[in-house]
C-alpha cells in the first residue's frame, strides 16, 4: 500500500467515527434499495399521517394554525384531506422558525439555511437523524446514477458556509476532503488563475466525477477550451442549484466527456429528485419528500403548478407542505426507464426564473434561455425585468458578435412577448455572481406580484 492511500484511510477511519459514517452508510444502502423498488402509496400516506401527528402534538405553530383552519390529522385517511392544511413559505419560517420546532427535538437540532440567491437566506432547523438520512440518501442517489463510494470527485461550489474558509475549520475541511477523494474549488468568482490552479489539480488527480454549478462548470470548460489546456476527462458530470440549459448539458457532455446528471436539491430539503438514464425529469425520493403541483387559477390534469414539498425526514422542525417557490409539472406517464418513483417533468425553475408579459403572462426563463442559448458569439446570457413594459438583456459576447446578432435576439423576444415589451441589449464585459452562494443567475425578476398584473396560471 503506498503512502498516500495509507494516509487517507488513516483519516477515513477517524472521521468516519466523528462524523456518524456509520448510520450514514445504512441510510446509502437502504436509500439505493428504495430506489430499486416500487412506490407503496400505503406507506407514504401512513408516513405522512405519523409526521402530521407529531407536528400537531409537538409543535406550537402547526397546531394552532391547523385548529385555526379547522384541520386536525386524526382525520386523515386520503392524501386528497393535504389540502385542507395551509401552505408554508419562507417567509413563515423566517417568522415562525421558533414555534415549528418540535418541543422533544429542541436539544437535539442543528441549523442550516438557504443561500440567498433569490431573496434574503432563511435559518431553518433538522434534527441530526434528519441530516444523516439526507447525506446517506443523497449517496445512495448518486450510486444509482452510477457514482461509486472512493470516486474521485472535483467539486465547483459557492456557497461560503459549506466551504467553512476559516483557517481552522479550512485545515480540517481539506483534511476530509484528502480522505474522501475530493478537491474543490470555491466557483464564487472564477478568475483566470484560480481556474488555471484548480486545472492542473484536477490534472493530477484524474477525478471520475465532476460535481457543481452547471453555469461554473460551463465557464471551467470554456477555460480550458480557450486556453487550449489538455482535456479533463471523467465519467459522470453531475450538476445542481442552478438551472440546467439544453446548451449548457451539450457543452460539458463535449467538454468533460461524462454523461450529465441532473440533480433537483434545495436547502430545506435536500435532494429531492436525480435525473436517470432517461434524462426526461427528475424523479423524486418518496421517502423523503412527498410533492405536490398546485395550479390555483386553473384546475385541470397535467397543469403546471408551484411545487409544494412535504418533508418527510425533518421531524425536528417539520416543513408541511413547503411552497418553495419552484413551478414545474408532475407527469401522469412511467418513465421509459422503468422505475415507478413519482417524475418531475417540464421543471420551469423558480417563480423568480420567470419573465412576465405586458398582460402579465408568465415566460419561463429556461425557454428563453434554450430558445437564444445556442448561439457561439454568446458566452452569458442574463435577463432582468424591473418593469412590467422593459426588460433588459446583458450579454458576454467573443470577437465573432456583431449587431446583426443582436437584432436576431430582440426579433425572437419581441415575438414571443407580441411586441408589447421594450428590450434593452447590453453588451457588457462580466456578469457578476451572487456573493452569498456563487451562484449565476441567468434571469432575474424584480417585479412585485401587483406588478406582474393578471397571472394567468399558463406557462408559454
Amino acid at each position: 500500500m503506498d503512502l498516500e492511500r495509507y494516509a487517507r484511510n488513516l483519516l477515513q477511519r477517524i472521521f468516519y467515527a466523528r462524523d456518524g459514517h456509520r448510520q450514514i452508510n445504512r441510510y446509502r444502502k437502504e436509500a439505493l434499495s428504495d430506489l430499486h423498488s416500487q412506490v407503496n402509496k400505503n406507506e407514504i400516506l401512513e408516513a405522512l399521517k405519523e409526521l402530521l401527528t407529531h407536528a400537531y402534538n409537538e409543535t406550537t405553530y402547526y397546531r394552532k394554525r391547523w385548529d385555526e383552519a379547522g384541520f386536525n390529522p386524526a382525520g386523515f385517511k386520503d392524501l386528497r384531506d393535504l389540502s385542507a392544511i395551509p401552505f408554508v413559505t419562507k417567509d413563515v419560517i423566517q417568522h415562525n422558525k421558533e414555534s415549528m420546532v418540535a418541543g422533544s427535538y429542541r436539544k437535539r437540532l442543528k441549523s442550516s439555511r438557504t443561500g440567498g440567491s433569490s431573496g434574503n437566506p432563511v435559518t431553518f432547523y433538522m434534527d441530526k437523524t434528519c441530516a444523516d438520512m439526507r447525506m446517506g440518501r443523497q449517496a445512495g442517489i448518486l450510486e444509482f446514477c452510477g457514482y461509486q463510494p472512493g470516486d474521485r470527485c472535483g467539486l465547483l461550489w459557492g456557497a461560503h458556509f459549506d466551504l467553512n474558509l476559516s483557517l481552522a475549520s479550512g485545515i480540517k475541511n481539506k483534511l476530509r476532503e484528502f480522505a474522501a477523494g475530493k478537491r474543490t474549488l470555491c466557483c464564487t468568482v472564477m478568475e483566470e488563475d484560480k481556474m488555471a490552479f484548480f486545472h492542473g489539480r484536477l490534472l493530477t488527480f484524474r477525478p471520475k466525477i465532476l460535481y457543481g454549478y452547471p453555469n461554473a462548470l460551463s465557464e471551467f470548460a470554456a477555460f480550458i477550451e480557450r486556453r487550449n489546456l489538455p482535456p479533463i476527462h471523467v465519467e459522470r458530470v453531475f450538476c445542481t442549484a442552478e438551472a440546467l440549459t439544453m446548451r449548457r448539458r451539450k457543452q460539458l457532455n463535449e467538454a468533460f466527456r461524462g454523461e450529465v446528471y441532473n440533480l433537483y436539491c434545495t436547502r430545506e430539503h435536500g435532494c429531492m429528485g436525480f435525473e436517470c438514464k432517461e434524462h426526461d425529469g427528475f424523479h423524486l425520493d418518496s421517502r423523503s419528500v412527498f410533492v405536490e403541483t398546485i395550479n390555483l387559477r386553473e384546475t385541470g390534469a397535467g397543469l403546471v403548478g408551484d411545487i409544494v414539498v412535504t418533508d418527510l425526514l425533518n421531524y425536528g422542525m417539520p416543513l408541511i407542505r413547503n411552497r418553495i417557490g419552484d413551478v414545474g409539472l408532475l407527469s401522469e406517464e412511467p418513465c421509459g426507464c422503468g422505475c415507478s418513483l413519482p417524475l418531475l417533468k417540464h421543471f420551469s425553475g423558480r417563480e423568480s426564473d420567470f419573465l412576465y408579459k405586458k398582460d402579465g403572462t408568465p415566460v419561463a426563463g429556461l425557454m428563453l434561455l434554450d430558445l437564444l442559448g445556442d448561439v457561439g458569439e454568446v458566452e452569458w446570457i442574463q435577463m432582468v425585468q424591473e418593469s412590467i413594459a422593459t426588460i433588459d438583456i446583458f450579454l458576454v459576447v467573443n470577437e465573432g458578435y456583431n449587431e446583426s446578432i443582436g437584432g436576431q435576439f430582440t426579433r425572437q423576444l419581441n415575438e414571443l412577448f407580441d411586441g408589447q415589451t421594450a428590450f434593452r441589449l447590453h453588451v457588457v464585459d462580466q456578469i457578476p455572481r451572487n456573493a452569498n452562494s456563487g451562484k449565476f443567475s441567468e434571469v432575474i425578476c424584480r417585479l412585485s406580484d401587483a406588478g406582474k398584473q393578471s397571472r394567468r396560471g399558463r406557462e408559454v
